[in-house]
């Protein structure tokens, strides 16, 4: 049975006084007479109406402390205000080397907008990058057009072989030898799935297994040799090509030129190496820009003693003080660090809260007010009082960092200026993901949305759900199978439940063109033991879990076509093309939503795509279809059976045979 949401303020005004008016002659015994507004006793009865009317209103409405406590209670809190985040890449008058914490700053209308980096890098005199590998090569130079805009490039393959990437940094200058040891930052920007958040952004994923293994070199000038770059001189934050960002590699001492300067450019080489390009699909290189670091929407900020202490010096111990803050950006919650020296001679630190109401008179508590700029201090009973110690030369200790929120999302491609550097820098990405401080409505409606969400692992749709929606990895689609135990895979074996995954792959309009196109998507190794420990983390107890790779087994067909004379090869193709569509594991099926786990193939439903992709111009007039078995190679064509296949196996087209009869102008049925 559905309840109905609960309404305390049910009764109004106009209820209240009839009802009572209704009383009065039996409570009154008929003495009261006049019922008039103008009675003074009714003037009363409405006032009162009036107020409790007002009670109850209250009543019914939910105040924000009761809020906080409740997502307390469920073990979360309001989330803090979020700093946008982005890329840098510095112009070529900047010096060897950016400290982390410089801050740059740009003006956005009336509103200074102003971002730090996250860390220290070294920074070369990159003029042209050229990039080579198994598919081709693409370059850029840094003065042409789009800043580092370069032509799309296939990197590694996708099938297990080995591959290897030769990237040429073009200098104008050589090295620093100050610079030995440094991290180069490298920015290579991916065609990634977009449910991968690159690794600057506030919403990247870490500890993702890499998808391959890949190795770094570069030539050494004492040996005249290829050396491996060592595991901690590389900081690849791509995790493996899996998706978009910075790797960071320590510049050799030893790193020589890969050959004679070139109108006053010396080539400078690194590879790239991978044993066994496990991927679940090509990775594609869209730019790979170099001195790119990443930088958030949130500067440090210390304030001076004697900024504080004048506004000390006017306070009294009284409930409901403020300490004003002197930037213009307002603070992170969760980056405030104050100590104040009490009276009684004891510096505090004083923690940041959402609300008072659930504190006592010893908790040093204070609320962080991003619209005004200033800290609130409680009353001393629901949170203690600030007691300042008036006569010490150092009071109070403040710093925080200072921007968040929606001011800092802008475009790319904007210029910043970096005053302690004297130099300028482009964002080549958008500053995004910056985010107010929740309120606490949405932190409610947050919360409430968390309580349905699925998080364990208990019927076979639970498992699904939760493979497709782990964080990190492109997941497809998922097929979860109760009972199926890889080593006894004819039996049902209780306990036992396997999974199988479909990674996503390239779909756009023309992937069949290409020769790298991946027709039966696999997950790589990181994506299986990335779900797998998603998985183990909410199964039930006792329960055999399994993540597997799919079963594609290949189907080839055979269709008889009558035509007139049009260009069969073009029809055969299109006819090809759309079948593979057809029998796809993403897209494929009758809803489009990929080809079902386990779904028999039917020479019919075959036969009647094949009809829709000839036309008018074509009659599909039988179709025949068998698994391609190597224990089995000359099997019998099927065009009335249904193909079976097992329950967790999909389908894909290995061949697709047309045979051409001329068209006939007689048609069947009755005359």
């Amino acid at each position: 049975m559905t309840l109905q949401a609960v309404r305390l303020d049910d009764l109004t005004w106009r209820d209240m006084v009839d009802a009572i008016r209704g009383r009065i002659a039996a409570a009154s015994d008929e003495e009261w007479t006049l019922h008039a507004p103008v009675d003074p006793g009714v003037t009363l009865i409405e006032l009162f109406a009036y107020l409790l009317e007002q009670r109850l209103y209250w009543m019914d409405q939910i105040p924000d402390a009761l809020i906080h406590g409740l997502i307390a209670l469920l073990g979360a809190e309001r989330r803090p205000a979020i700093a946008a985040r982005t890329l840098l890449e510095f112009a070529q008058n900047a010096p060897a080397q950016v400290a982390a914490g410089t801050v740059l700053e740009i003006r956005n209308g009336d509103r200074l907008v102003r971002i730090a980096t996250d860390e220290d890098a070294a920074l070369l005199k990159v003029e042209r990058i050229d990039v080579t590998g198994p598919f081709g090569s693409t370059s850029a130079r840094v003065e042409t057009g789009p800043r580092w805009a370069m032509q799309a490039l296939t990197l590694l393959p996708a099938d297990g072989s080995a591959a290897e990437v030769t990237v040429t940094l073009w200098l104008r200058q050589a090295p620093d030898p100050a610079q030995a040891g440094r991290p180069l930052p490298l920015f290579i920007e991916l065609d990634a799935p977009s449910r991968i958040a690159a690794s600057w952004s506030t919403e990247a994923v870490g500890d993702v297994p890499v998808p391959a293994t890949l190795t770094w070199w570069y030539g050494d000038s004492g040996t005249q040799q290829r050396r491996q770059f060592a595991a901690n001189e590389v900081d690849d934050r791509t995790q493996g090509l899996r998706r978009s960002g910075i790797v960071r590699l320590a510049i050799p001492a030893a790193w020589a030129p890969a050959g004679p300067a070139v109108s006053g450019l010396t080539p400078y080489q690194l590879w790239l190496r991978c044993e066994s390009a496990s991927f679940a699909a090509p990775p594609r290189l869209l730019r790979l820009i170099p001195n790119t670091v990443a930088a958030a929407h949130s500067v440090d900020v210390q304030v001076a003693a004697a900024d504080l202490d004048a506004q000390f010096d006017l306070w009294m111990p009284l409930p409901g003080m403020t300490l004003t803050l002197g930037d213009q950006s307002p603070p992170l919650e969760d980056s405030v660090q104050l100590k104040l020296l009490g009276r009684d001679r004891v510096w505090r630190d004083w923690t940041p809260t959402w609300d008072f109401s659930r504190h006592g008179p010893a908790d040093a508590v204070m609320l962080v007010d991003r619209v005004f700029n200033c800290l609130r201090f409680p009353d001393g009973l629901t949170g203690r009082l600030p007691v300042v110690d008036r006569k010490a030369a150092v009071r109070a200790e403040l710093g925080y960092r200072a921007g968040g929120g929606e001011a800092g999302n802008l475009g790319s491609g904007l210029e910043w200026t970096a005053a302690a550097l004297d130099s300028t820098a482009i964002n080549p990405v958008p500053v995004r993901g910056g985010k107010e401080t929740e309120t606490a409505g949405e932190a409610r409606d947050r919360v409430a949305a968390m309580l349905i969400e699925v998080e364990r692992a208990v019927t076979a749709r639970d498992h699904e759900d939760l493979a497709v929606g782990t964080p990190g990895v492109a997941v497809g689609r998922a097929k979860a199978i109760a009972g199926f135990h890889p080593a006894f895979p004819c039996v049902t074996v209780p306990g036992a439940i396997s999974v199988f995954i479909v990674p996503e792959a390239p779909r756009a309009t023309g992937w069949l063109t290409s020769d790298r196109a991946v027709k039966a998507p696999q997950p790589d190794p990181g994506m299986l033991a990335h779900v797998r420990a998603r998985l183990e983390e909410r199964r039930l107890v006792a329960t055999e879990l399994f993540v597997l790779r799919p079963v594609y087994r290949a189907v080839d067909v055979v269709a008889t076509v009558a035509a007139g004379p049009l260009d069969r090869t073009a029809l055969a193709d299109q006819m090809r093309s759309g079948l593979v569509l057809y029998l796809d594991a993403l897209v494929g099926g009758n809803e489009g939503q990929g080809w079902p786990f386990g779904q028999p193939v039917r020479p019919s439903e075959l036969a009647h795509q094949l009809q829709l992709l000839a036309g008018s111009d074509a009659v599909v007039e039988r179709v025949a279809a068998r698994l391609v078995d190597p224990a089995a190679p000359g099997a019998a064509y099927e065009d009335c059976v249904d193909i079976v296949i097992a329950a967790h196996e999909l389908v894909v087209l290995n061949s697709l045979t047309v045979k051409w009869t001329s068209r006939s102008d007689r048609h069947g049925g009755l005359r």
